[in-house]
């Protein structure tokens, strides 16, 4: 007996997920927790990039579940106001060796000018994109010494304080495949400085056979 179309197209998919680009995308207002458990063991995509749709406690969890399953986690975008983003960003904690992008910023200006911390321990070897505002650069330099396979780099709202470009240089020195990089810096008198200190020095990045 001949299997039915349909589940052939079913085994033909789930059969080849990375060549298909097959994924979980969690997202507002989605049941998270029944997905992951109940469905096929595919990658997993967050994204949360809405503007102005709200956050509720319910897609707070759900984001937390789908972060602990590193080793599925393939592109994590999340967009929401500073105090939601705080809480969420501990978890990005550990080892996720199939992330390939990682976008975190502010749905709104906030008041209170957060700056956000990327846990140090945080390795994604595979890290293709990384886009984030208002954050420590300490451990996004410590991130990228893992983060070899970087295309695209953009830092958007950093504030010029404990700024070490020599440093900056020193970790992009060492991403052989960037090509795109964009820093921006909060408006006051040091970021003048630095802006033209970045101008100045050009980026050479070493080759790896």
């Amino acid at each position: 007996m001949t299997n039915a179309p349909g589940t052939s197209l079913r085994h033909l998919i789930l059969g080849s997920p990375s060549c298909l680009q097959v994924c979980h995308v969690c997202t507002y207002g989605w049941p998270v927790a029944d997905m992951l458990v109940h469905s096929p063991h595919l990658p997993v995509v967050l994204d949360y990039m809405g503007r102005y749709r709200d956050i509720t406690a319910e897609d707070e969890g759900g984001i937390i579940l789908a972060l602990q399953q590193r080793h599925r986690v393939r592109h994590i975008r999340l967009l929401m106001p500073g105090s939601n983003l705080q809480k969420l960003v501990p978890a990005i904690d550990g080892e996720f060796p199939m992330l390939d992008s990682l976008s975190l910023a502010f749905s709104q200006e906030d008041p209170d000018k957060i700056n956000l911390k990327l846990p140090k321990t945080l390795q994604a070897p595979q890290l293709r994109v990384l886009v984030l505002t208002n954050i420590d650069l300490s451990p996004v330099l410590q991130i990228l010494t893992t983060s070899v396979s970087l295309v695209k780099l953009e830092l958007y709202e950093i504030y010029p304080a404990h700024f070490n470009p020599n440093e900056l240089f020193q970790r992009l020195s060492l991403l052989p495949q960037l090509k795109f990089l964009t820093i921006d810096f909060h408006d006051d008198a040091s970021s003048t400085v630095i802006n033209r200190q970045l101008l100045d020095s050009p980026v050479t990045t070493h080759h790896i056979p």
